[in-house]
């Protein structure tokens, strides 16, 4: 086989491989070049797969500057991947490329030729031969995950263009096997979460910052590591990468691909790990089984059936409610620990405040001594959902009483919990926490008064609330408003503009353009056409509804951007136009932008039109007429009308229009001064801080 095999790229593989942006590719593919750039492979126009030999090639020849980035074969074999779409889902391409790295490897270590045999055999015999060399026990997961290729292709796994996956995984180093397995995951779960929310493929996400959290808090202890919703084993993973010791790994998961890719995951990585399929809350598949550690990101708020196991010894603090598993995880994993263990466990929000039977669960662990903290994490700790999510940190106290503190900590603003929760917990805990969010330790007889809730933001101090900082928050507020009424009261009496010195022309701008006083450009170009640079000066409609915003650096070489010649770059003095759901025109002051889709540039000459007369006039009452179309409106940029007057006047009513908006921007800034001083006065009554002459 060659090297690459037909290894199909996508434009942002090709970025990646080049070490450029994808918006540099996207130029490469539109504008013309000798030799142009390869066409995309058959069947993929809609898209776009570009072969690697022939892009190398390209590059190569175009662009000799650009070092290719090689990894030793990791992003060849997602790359390779890519053959494979349309045929079979992502998710069992992703497994069958990592049932041929265990098969590498189980070869390798077995000092056989059945890899040789494999990498040999052509697209249509691979199977056959892999089923051929499957000897013993340890193939069962490889043989199980060609079962499942077999079966989305209808039995025709013989024709797949799997040649290109093979010769990846035969140029993969030993070493690297359990690397590039993980990154054709990650890049899968990572295509599959965006379409599927929360769960992503049901099997779990390689490199999850929940995953991160918890393999830093195991990582931390010794002994037998135990997740009882372990998906494709990612944190039990990274727990035992960052262990400098061993220790012995235990997980159970529902989903019985999910377990086999775990088990595939751990021989790659070398891992003394068990993994069993099983319905964990209907029935315990280890009831002796006793961790120094458990980890759990159980599923949140799932229906369970209770009616079948209610004398199960595990609900010894309650039998959770129905409609929320929750609770129930929390209990199996207290039921699992050793003496002196601990569990982190990660669950929505909603089990830290629910009422009735949630209440009474939570009454029981605080008085058995089992919680220790309670963390609320910041939104996004999860990709492609929002969910808020919240740690609880159990481990029962030496002695435990109404007492007892409980660490409850609001890091829903923090940056990077993964990384700092570990020192929270001992900075915290022992009163030296210098730089951790805000936290509270409260008793659980207090807890217990207010119905166990164990929402950390409900007893955290706000930032801020303490009675001086709300005083002298309070008196900067009434600073505040009283300088910017004064501001605006310096401009209380408005000057009537004189009228015009002639009666006004009517014009629409179909006309002016007609009449060479004004030119159009319609803005075509999309970000992702253009090089970083040019990205940066892209004028967006959003922009000119907003505010256009002021470049650092001018261009000075006023070069086209595109290909074709156009200049299409503005300059200082270009009315730019924005004409979807109402009209919205800006002056352009320093020129050198680019105009991007949905943007018009209305370029007039100064000798006859005030180009800021001109954007007022294009966003007239009289205009809103011209509005077509029914849910989404627009006008037609050549109707919109514009009052000639003499340039003199043009330039005097720009002047009094100017005056007229500053007097709004300074009433504007009267009313978000009061508004604060509102807030301000209320914190002060809330909060005991003094006000007047208290």
């Amino acid at each position: 086989m060659g090297e690459s095999a037909g290894v199909l790229l996508t434009p942002s593989e090709i970025a990646d491989l080049a070490g450029v942006t994808r918006g540099a590719v996207t130029n490469w593919r539109k504008r013309p070049s000798d030799p142009p750039f390869p066409d995309p492979a058959p069947e993929s126009a809609t898209k776009p797969l570009y072969d690697l030999d022939k892009v190398i090639a390209w590059l190569a020849e175009t662009k000799p500057e650009i070092q290719i980035q090689r990894d030793s074969g990791l992003a060849a074999l997602s790359h390779s991947l890519n053959a494979l779409r349309g045929r079979v889902s992502g998710s069992v391409a992703g497994e069958f490329a990592l049932a041929l790295c265990c098969a590498k490897k189980l070869s390798l270590e077995a000092v056989d030729a059945n890899w040789r045999l494999i990498a040999a055999a052509s697209p249509s015999q691979t199977a056959d031969v892999l089923r051929r060399t499957a000897t013993d026990a340890q193939w069962d997961d490889i043989l199980s995950t060609l079962d499942d290729v077999e079966r989305e292709t209808n039995g025709r796994l013989d024709t797949l263009p799997i040649a290109a996956v093979v010769s990846a995984v035969d140029g993969i180093e030993p070493d690297r096997l359990a690397i590039a397995a993980d990154e054709v995951l990650r890049r899968g779960s990572g295509e599959r979460g965006r379409a599927a929310g929360y769960g992503v493929g049901e099997h779990g996400i390689v490199n999850s910052r929940v995953s991160e959290l918890l393999s830093n808090l195991a990582s931390s202890t010794k002994g037998l590591v135990y997740d009882p919703a372990c998906g494709i084993a990612e944190a039990l993973v990274r727990t035992r990468t960052k262990r400098a010791g061993g220790g012995r790994l235990v997980g159970h998961d529902i989903n019985v691909r999910a377990i086999r890719i775990a088990r595939m995951r751990s021989f790659l990585h070398e891992l003394d790990a068990e993994f069993e399929c099983a319905d964990v809350l209907l029935e315990d598949p280890a009831p002796d089984l006793r961790a120094d550690t458990v980890v759990a990101e159980p599923p949140f708020g799932m229906d369970w059936s209770r009616s079948q196991n209610i004398a199960d010894p595990r609900w010894a603090f309650g039998i959770p409610p129905a409609n929320n598993s929750e609770l129930a995880w929390l209990q199996h994993a207290i039921a699992h620990l050793k003496p002196e263990g601990s569990a982190y466990v990660v669950t929505s929000t909603a089990p830290l405040t629910a009422r009735g039977s949630s209440a009474a669960i939570r009454a029981e662990l605080l008085r058995s001594g089992w919680i220790e903290a309670v963390i609320l994490l910041p939104p996004k700790m999860l990709p492609h959902t929002t969910i808020p999510v919240a740690l609880w940190v159990l481990r029962q106290a030496d002695h435990p009483s109404n007492t007892v503190d409980v660490l409850l900590i609001d890091a829903s603003a923090a940056e990077s919990p993964e990384t700092h929760v570990l020192a929270w917990l001992d900075d915290c805990l022992n009163g030296s926490a210098v730089d951790a969010p805000p936290y509270a330790l409260v008793t659980t007889l207090d807890l217990l008064a207010e119905d166990a809730q164990l929402d950390p933001r409900r007893w955290v101090q706000t930032p801020g609330s303490d009675p001086k900082d709300v005083a002298a928050r309070l008196s900067d507020s009434q600073r505040v408003l009283q300088n910017a009424l004064a501001s605006l009261l310096d401009r209380a009496v408005v000057q009537v503009p004189q009228g015009p010195s002639a009666a006004p022309r009517l014009l629409t701008v179909k006309e002016l353009v007609q009449l060479g006083v004004a030119s159009i450009q319609n803005g075509r170009i999309k970000r992702d056409d253009l090089n970083e640079a040019d990205a940066a000066v892209l004028i967006t409609p959003s922009e000119v509804r907003d505010g256009l915003p002021v470049l650092d650096e001018l261009p000075t070489d006023g070069r086209p951007s595109l290909a074709g010649g156009r200049d299409e770059r503005t300059r200082a003095g270009d009315v730019l136009v924005t004409t979807w759901n109402a009209v919205r025109a800006v002056v352009d002051e320093q020129g050198g932008r680019i105009i991007g889709s949905g943007v018009h540039r209305l370029r007039v000459d100064d000798k006859q039109c005030e180009p800021h007369y001109v954007a007022q006039c294009l966003c007239g009452s009289w205009n809103e007429r011209f509005k077509k179309g029914s849910s989404i409106q627009r006008v037609d940029l050549r109707d919109l009308e514009i009052p000639l007057v003499p340039l003199p006047d043009q330039e005097r009513l720009v002047e009094a229009l100017r005056e007229i908006e500053q007097l709004a921007r300074h009433a504007a800034e009267v009313a978000e001064a009061a508004a604060a001083s509102a807030t301000a006065i209320l914190d002060a009554v809330r909060y005991d801080a003094p006000m007047g002459d208290k």
